[in-house]
Order: C-alpha cells, then structure tokens, then sequence
C-alpha cells in the first residue's frame, strides 16, 4: 500500500471517504522458520492489535484453522474493511490468504519482520518491515496512519497486482465496449441519414404530379416517375441499424427518445409493406404527407445520435 502523497490529496480532495473499521490480520499461528507459536501471539496481541486500535479500528485475527481454509475465512477476507498481512516467513495458509484477498478488489497492507525476505517482487505495493520493539510499534503506528489516510480518501486505488490487472481489464473492457457502441451509433446515423436523403428524393421526384388524381388516370410520363420514384424510394430504404438497437439495446437511450425510435421504426413496417406489395399498392396524398412527416422525426433521431457520441467521445480516454 503506497501512503498518499500532496497530489493524492489534491486529486481527491472531493471525493467520498471510506470508513475503515475493522482489520481482520492473516498471520502465522504455528511455530514458523523464526518464531514460536507463543511469539506469534505476543505480536498480535502486543504489537498487531495495539497498533491498529490505536485509529479505532477493532483488530482480530481467526481461532487456528484445522485443515483446509474455512468459509468462515474467506466470509472475514471479504468483508474486512481492510486487511493486514505478515509475510514472514512466507506461511502457505498467509500467503493463500492474501491472494484471495487480492481478488476481492479492497485494500490490505503487507508486512514482514525486518530482515527477511520474500523471494518475489512486490516492492511496487510496499512490504512494510517491522522491528518487535517499543521503537517499532510507533514506527508502525505512523506507517498505518498514512496508508489509512490514504485508503479512505482513495478507496478505488489498487494495491496490488490482480488489482491492477483487473482495474485494467475493466477499463479495456469499458474501452473497447464503447468503442463498439460508437461505430454502431456511427452505422446507425449513416443509415438514418441515407433514409433522409431517400425520402428528400422521393419528394422532390414527385413534387409535380397531382396525386389526388387516380393512378389509372394519370398520363404516361406521371405513372413512371412515380413508379419508379416509389420503386427507387421503398427497396433502398434500410433499418437493419435501428433493429439492432431496438433489440439490443446497446445504449441506454431516455424514453422520450426511444419513442423517436420506434416512430421511425413503425415507418420502416410500413414501408415493408410496401415492398411485398409494390405492384397493387396505391400511393395518394397521404402516403406523401406520411413520408413529409417522418423526415422531422428521422432529422431528430440523427440529432439524438450525434449529441450521444459527442458525450461518448469527450469522457472516451483516448
């Protein structure tokens, strides 16, 4: 655990504080390479727990486990607030420990008996040393003191290496997940876009004829230009974009705008339904003023859209 530094401070001098308030230790229990089982016990009890309760932080440690690590343990390595790790002597059942800890994503403290070693490195994350003496204990004191100060205002802030992988993975995670969601937004506005264009053309095709006049009606040089403005306008029209969105649901859209969507999605069935029945299918006045209509609400989608990857792209972090 690295104590906080001024620009730590700076940095999340507005940020929530978390309040630490137990300390659940992992610690030999037996007689190891340097100590006895009663020498364990004195240091806990005389210097581990002393140091801790000295922040009003309750100290404890679990009764010696028989066999395998317990449920009860790993329930403790889960719920602590913090936990504080002796790597003396590199105890299998310490070492186990801490790993799972690790993996929870909440802060623990390492430290060791001054003098030994741990035959890996993790000097990035401080492997506190300590000396079993009244000198010791104050030393102690004043390292928990900046590793709490810096723990409750920067509680995200991983101190370990699965934690960084992790913070890291996450982050690709979130990256590559919008970036995904940009070029979907991106296929989206370019086939919205074109639907716009479409119904301009159709539009301006059209502008001339007289459609409340039967079709049958019509002179010859009138029947082509609407059939073949309608034919043109109906089987280019695409939603393949806006279904995808619809149905997945990749970004989370305010009801307001998802009834934008479907407005335009209920043109696009109507418009299926010209498509299966070009030839019969009669198109008067109010299938113009329909199309008129929908190019608002398909101007505004794309507006929705934009300001959306905008928004994306200035919290992208890259």
């Amino acid at each position: 655990m690295t104590p906080n530094t001024a620009g730590d401070r700076i940095g999340h001098k507005d940020s929530i504080i978390m309040e630490l308030k137990d300390c659940f230790v992992i610690m030999p229990f037996s007689a190891s390479q340097t100590h006895t089982e009663e020498e364990w016990t004195e240091i806990f009890e005389h210097f581990f727990k002393p140091a801790w309760n000295s922040f009003n932080i309750d100290c404890y440690r679990t009764k010696v486990p028989r066999g395998s690590i317990t449920k009860d343990i790993i329930e403790k390595l889960f719920v602590a607030s913090i936990v504080f790790a002796d790597l003396t002597d590199l105890n299998p059942n310490v070492m186990y420990e801490l790993g799972v800890r690790h993996t929870f994503k909440k802060p623990s403290v390492m430290v060791k008996t001054k003098g030994t070693q741990i035959p890996f490195d993790v000097s990035a994350y401080n492997v506190f040393e300590y000396e079993y003496t009244p000198k010791g204990l104050q030393e102690l004191k004043n390292y928990l003191g900046s590793v709490i100060e810096h723990v409750r205002k920067n509680p995200n802030k991983a101190d370990n290496p699965v934690w960084d992988y992790r913070s890291s993975s996450d982050f690709l995670m979130d990256y590559w997940r919008n970036r995904e969601c940009l070029q979907k937004l991106t296929a989206l506005t370019l086939e919205l876009s074109n639907n716009l264009n479409l119904c301009n053309r159709l539009l301006d095709t059209i502008k001339d004829l007289d459609l409340s006049v039967e079709y049958l009606k019509m002179d010859k040089v009138e029947q082509d230009i609407l059939d073949k403005g309608i034919s043109d306008f109906f089987l280019s029209i695409q939603n393949e974009a806006l279904t995808q969105l619809r149905i997945t649901m990749y970004i989370d859209f305010g009801e307001e705008h998802w009834r934008i969507f479907n407005l335009i999605d209920d043109f696009h069935r109507w418009c299926s339904y010209y498509v299966s029945n070009l030839e019969g299918a009669e198109f008067y006045e109010d299938e113009r003023e329909r199309i008129n209509k929908i190019r608002d609400t398909i101007q505004e989608a794309i507006n929705i859209i934009a300001t959306r990857i905008d928004e994306m792209k200035k919290t992208s972090p890259f």
